[in-house]
Formats: structure tokens, C-alpha cells, sequence
């Protein structure tokens, strides 16, 4: 491992609006001056930076930025205005989670003086508040620096959500509950007051993938040919929550019990507890491995053995959180394909044994399996007896 952390955990003090933020800062970025000036919400287009930092070798930048959320549309409306307003060509817009909040997630590309430049962005409303998390970098370079850059981004955490109140994508939209609001000029968001009363912050809900707990029925179908190939078994659901759309199950596997959003399935083979997508796209392996206390040490083997089977990955090591030490492995092939792996450690027994998680995705599908994982290592509860 690299005798000096590619990342420094970074936390931003609010400079508006109650928006402190916790973040991955890449080691050779530096903090750019933000002039102390309040922009004029009355535009539409203006935000208030809230932190920028800029690589050390070039216009490689991270940044965040903030403004009142708008009185009518979803943040999909708001994103396409954005990039008009802007005369960015939108690359890709799809629905994506952030830090636990739904977010728009829109890639674009800008021409500048310095040749065409990459522009990755995470939108999203949390307490009518409209916060942009960005990422960007020339074109010609992307490739190179992405992996970083999207590290950077995934990792962005709201110190205190207040939870969304406006639609993500028009699909979401009922028709009687968006009419168009008279004032707004055709095409453009009017702003509305940053102040908003607390609400819980999306969680299981945001990762669910159906509206009930089919995906975890024994006799369904796929889990039948699951079961019938040897794969494991379907463990107990002993609580369901629909509000949240979230079960807790049993695992004998990793004897606890932990939380999960609905339409995930889950199989138990008595050695690993696997959560994974139908289509094969997330897929998280938790078990239980002995490291008395030692994660570094734990992580260090990990990577050893990475490193032998798979000598091209770029590894990181990477502390998610006080209390949840990992390591990630960018440019893990599997195939054809190139994916990202992530070990995440838990400790919350005394017996010499910890919690892992291995979270496998793609780059794209790294954020929504990093939020999935934390709802599950967060809620893992009492030890219970192995099937």
C-alpha cells in the first residue's frame, strides 16, 4: 500500500443554508479561493459556491455549489434548463443516488479555450435547497482521471439532510400535481425560499428496486433455479417496514441481521450472504473473517491477493468512516468488463471476527452500491443463530 493516503477526509463548515458536507479530497487537489460574494438568486442560473478544489497539474476540478430550489418542476426540468441556459451538450442523463439523496446524475461536455472539457454532474433537492456536485476535466484526459474524480464525487455526505420534497424525473410526475406556475418565464425554474421544515432523509426507499417483497419469496421462480443449482438459500425476512420499503432478514452466514431495501434478492450458502440485483449489475458479499481487531491488516491481505491475480488493478486505500475501513480496487476486469471492488470492514464482535463487505459494480453503478452497502453495515444488528 502507499505510504501516504490518496485521500484526505474533508469536512466543509456551511456557508449557506446549513450546508456542511463531508467529502474524499484526492491528495494533489487544492482548495481554490471562493470570493466572498452572494450571487443574485433572482437569476435562475446563479449558485453559491460552497467548495472547489482544483488538481495540482492541471483543470482537474471538484466542486459544490448551492442555491433555493425552484417552485415548480423536477430536478430533471431543472438539470436540462441548467445545461441549455448553459449551451452544454447533455452526454447522458439518468436518475442516480447521492450521499442517500435521489439525485439527477448529467454528463455534458463544454467547449473552452483549452479544447473540450467533461463535465460530470450530481443534482439534487434536499430541504428545497438545490445543491450541484461536480466533477470535470478535459476531455482528452478523462479516462485517466475519472476514477478519481468519481471517488471524489460518490463520497459527497450532506452533515445533516433534511430530506427531498420535489420529483426526480417527470416519469414520477402525476399530472394534477405539477400545474405550471404563471409567473415563471416559459422554460426557466423561479427560485423559492431556502428555509424548510425537517424531514427524515431518504433512505432504504431511494435504493428500492420494486413496492413489495416479492424478490425475497422462496418459491419465486429465479430463486427456485437459484436454490436448485446450489447456489444458497433465501434467508428469513423477520420484519417488513412498507413505508420505507425496506425488510430486515436473518443471515446465518454473517450471523446477524441487517437491513435492505425491497426488490433486492439475497442468497446464504452458509460461508456468504450475497445481495445482489436481478440483472447482475450490483452485487455485495458480506461474511465474517477473522482479523482480531487488526482491519489494516485484514485490508493489506486483501490487496496481496488482489495484486497476484489481477496485477493492472489501481488500488486505494480508503477509511469510508471512522468506524468503516476499506479498500478499493479500481480497474478490476472481469472479462470483458471493467469494474470497481470495494471492501469495506465492520467490527462489532469480540470474538476476533469482523463484518465484510465486498461490493462489486461498475463505475457508473458504484454510488447506489456504496449507499446500499452503508444501509445494510449500518443496520447490522444482534448476532442471531446460523441456519
Amino acid at each position: 500500500m502507499t505510504a501516504a493516503p490518496e485521500f484526505t477526509p474533508t469536512h466543509v463548515p456551511a456557508r449557506i443554508a446549513d450546508l456542511a458536507f463531508t467529502y474524499l479530497c484526492p491528495a494533489n487537489f487544492h482548495v481554490v479561493q471562493i470570493p466572498d460574494e452572494r450571487p443574485d438568486f433572482d437569476q435562475p442560473t446563479s449558485f453559491f459556491p460552497l467548495q472547489v478544489v482544483m488538481a495540482n497539474f492541471g483543470a482537474v476540478l471538484f466542486s459544490a455549489v448551492a442555491r433555493p430550489a425552484y417552485a415548480d418542476g423536477t430536478v430533471q426540468d431543472w438539470a436540462e434548463f441548467l445545461a441549455r441556459q448553459e449551451k452544454l451538450e447533455i452526454v447522458s442523463l439518468r436518475p442516480g443516488v447521492l450521499g442517500g439523496l435521489p439525485c439527477v446524475m448529467i454528463e455534458v461536455l463544454q467547449p473552452s479555450d483549452a479544447g473540450v472539457m467533461r463535465m460530470r454532474t450530481a443534482l439534487l433537492e434536499d430541504g428545497k435547497r438545490l445543491v450541484n456536485v461536480s466533477i470535470m476535466a478535459p476531455d482528452a484526459i478523462w479516462p485517466s482521471v475519472e476514477p478519481t474524480l468519481q471517488m471524489a464525487l460518490s463520497s459527497f455526505r450532506l452533515a445533516e439532510p433534511r430530506g427531498t420534497s420535489t420529483p426526480l424525473m417527470r416519469s414520477d410526475v402525476k399530472p394534477a400535481e405539477t400545474p405550471p406556475a404563471a409567473a415563471a418565464p416559459a422554460g426557466e425554474p423561479t427560485a423559492a425560499p431556502v428555509a424548510a421544515p425537517e424531514s427524515e432523509p431518504v433512505a432504504p426507499a431511494v435504493l428500492a428496486l420494486a413496492d413489495d417483497t416479492a424478490s425475497l419469496d422462496p418459491d419465486l421462480p429465479f430463486n427456485v433455479r437459484l436454490r436448485d443449482s446450489g447456489a444458497g438459500l433465501i434467508p428469513r425476512v423477520l420484519e417488513t417496514n412498507p413505508a420505507e420499503k425496506s425488510v430486515v432478514i436473518g443471515a446465518g452466514a454473517v450471523a446477524a441481521t441487517f437491513k435492505l431495501p425491497f426488490g433486492w434478492h439475497v442468497l446464504d450458502d452458509g460461508k456468504r450472504t450475497l445481495v445482489f440485483d436481478a440483472g447482475g449489475k450490483i452485487q455485495i458479499s458480506l461474511n465474517l473473517r477473522r482479523d482480531d481487531g487488526d482491519a489494516r491488516a485484514l485490508l493489506a491481505g486483501i490487496l496481496a491477493q488482489a495484486r497476484e491475480d489481477q496485477p493492472a488493478i489501481d488500488p486505494l486505500l480508503v477509511d469510508f468512516s471512522a468506524d468503516l475501513p476499506g479498500l478499493v480496487l479500481r480497474n478490476y476486469r472481469d472479462g470483458d468488463d471493467v469494474l470497481v471492488q470495494a471492501f469495506l470492514v465492520k467490527h462489532l464482535r469480540d470474538d476476533g471476527l469482523a463484518h465484510v463487505a465486498r461490493v462489486t459494480a461498475s463505475p457508473d453503478d458504484m454510488s447506489r452500491a456504496m449507499n446500499l452497502v452503508e444501509i445494510i453495515l449500518r443496520s447490522l444488528g444482534l448476532p442471531v443463530a446460523a441456519a
